[in-house]
């Protein structure tokens, strides 16, 4: 049989079912001129990668090896997910292992679990996430449930409480026993996060044992901002470590926590994570996306779930981090009341109206005159509807999207005008009314008709407007 690689290896070699062995001192996987080398517990613990026989990095697994009840999560777990879907009723372990043994040997066609379950690679560009293995190989699976049974089930359990990042804490807890206490207390207090950044944000696979030792002694032992500080060589506040802790998720990317430590030196978006109750990638994204100034501390758990600034930048056609601080005292007004998507949503119409308020109008697409006046800004629109009193207020929106144009007339009659655009680009006279959306006169129309013609012409063929007659 021949199955893709049980790691994330970009070219997906052809192995046999030989490929996979677990020696006295390791788990050793062979894929061509690559072997990956899964240390034992119960000997020297890590995952190395050896081309030609020779070492040259250490890696870690990419998804997670374990579920949260610390059992091998490549077998079990997914075939119980499977068979629910086919309404099998099974709960005893025994009756899984042994459909799942018989799904594997009958070889059911269509039935395949996306399991990739090995390496990720900090300075590694051979692996990609996205390999499928084979789930139909019982005797790798086999073969790994033997190796993850040699880690104390304890610690199996704690760890399998950190996703992506099970591996860091493994290789941690392995070099010092007694650290297992302290992740231990990390997962009840729910700072997990504060354990994850440490070991990333110190490059724990770059660092030597002694190393290792070292700053296992320092997370335990110092002021937990203390350390963070020193890690990311620069003072860190109170919030941002609260923050930290609050971290629920799986990244375990180098970029992802350079990332997330500068959104943290925003003291607005700072502030405004550590009131979340827990923080998840998306809300970092979103956080990282949005202006420090439209950050606040209620809304944050909405952020998790929706993306404020391309949602009001799609809405408003403009670049948020271009929006001056005059509409922005009175959004952060209103999005201090967001608590929820429905708030959010409520909302939008009025954020996007004072966005509105204060964007540049374009120009006119009519040329005025002594009679007619283009209305260019949204202060002019006020100023007209309250001399009117009309709603021409409300539509700086179909102003600002090309949809329409208006105008002041001051005649033998005062008039409120309004121009539209056209699909062939021109645009035509709409209505005209007089204070209080009253009609007007007839010869007061044509005055407008004729003002807007000119108008017209005067932007098509500029020197012509004389020409037009006054009939």
């Amino acid at each position: 049989m021949t199955a893709t690689s049980a790691l994330h290896y970009s070219d997906q070699l052809p192995m046999d079912d030989s490929r996979l062995e677990l020696c006295p001192m390791a788990l050793v996987e062979r894929l061509g001129p690559l072997e990956i080398v899964y240390g034992r517990w119960d000997k020297v613990f890590g995952c190395w990668i050896y081309e030609n026989g020779k070492p040259t990095r250490r890696a870690s697994p990419a998804s997670p090896l374990l579920d949260k009840r610390g059992k091998l999560s490549l077998s079990e777990i997914q075939l119980s997910v499977e068979l629910e879907e086919r309404n099998a009723s099974i709960e005893a372990e025994e009756a899984v292992s042994e459909a799942f043994k018989h799904h594997l040997e009958e070889g059911i066609p269509g039935y395949s679990s996306k399991v990739s379950p090995m390496i990720s690679r900090p300075n590694d560009v051979l692996y990609t996430d996205d390999t499928v293995w084979d789930v139909y190989d019982f005797e790798v699976l086999e073969k790994f449930h033997t190796f993850i049974e040699l880690i104390p089930i304890s610690v199996r359990q704690l760890a399998a409480q950190f996703g992506n990042n099970q591996w860091l804490v493994l290789e941690a807890i392995w070099t010092q026993p007694h650290f297992e206490f302290f992740v231990e207390q990390s997962v009840v207090d729910g700072s997990m996060g504060y354990v994850s950044a440490c070991l990333m944000l110190a490059g724990w696979y770059s660092l030597n044992s002694i190393e290792r030792q070292g700053l296992i002694l320092e997370i335990c032992s110092k002021k937990r901002r203390n350390v963070l500080s020193g890690l990311l060589k620069r003072e860190v506040s109170h919030p941002t470590l609260k923050a930290v802790s609050k971290l629920r998720f799986d990244e375990s990317d180098e970029p992802f926590w350079d990332d997330f430590f500068r959104v943290l030196a925003n003291p607005r978006k700072a502030k405004a994570l550590a009131h979340a109750k827990s923080l998840t990638p998306e809300t970092i994204r979103n956080v990282a996306a949005l202006p420090g100034k439209l950050c606040l501390p209620g809304m944050v758990s909405v952020l998790g779930e929706v993306d404020l600034r391309e949602i009001i930048e799609a809405r408003c056609n403009l670049d948020l981090n271009e929006l001056d601080d005059r509409p922005v005292s009175r959004v952060r007004q209103i999005l201090k009341h967001v608590r929820t998507e429905e708030d959010l949503e409520d909302r939008l119409d009025r954020i996007e109206a004072i966005i509105f308020e204060y964007q540049e109008f374009p120009s006119p697409p009519i040329l005025g005159n002594g009679h007619l006046q283009p209305l260019s800004s949204f202060e002019a629109l006020q100023l007209e509807a309250k001399e009117m009193r009309n709603c021409v207020d409300q539509f700086a929106e179909a102003v600002l999207r090309g949809r329409s144009y208006y105008y002041s007339w001051h005649g033998t009659e005062r008039a409120t005008v309004e121009t539209t655009s056209q699909k062939n680009g021109a645009w035509i006279l709409a209505e005209h009314l007089g204070p209080r959306n009253a009609s007007l006169r007839k010869d007061t129309s044509l005055e407008i008709m004729k003002s807007v013609l000119e108008g017209q012409i005067e932007c098509s063929c500029p020197g012509l407007e004389g020409k037009v007659s006054d009939a």
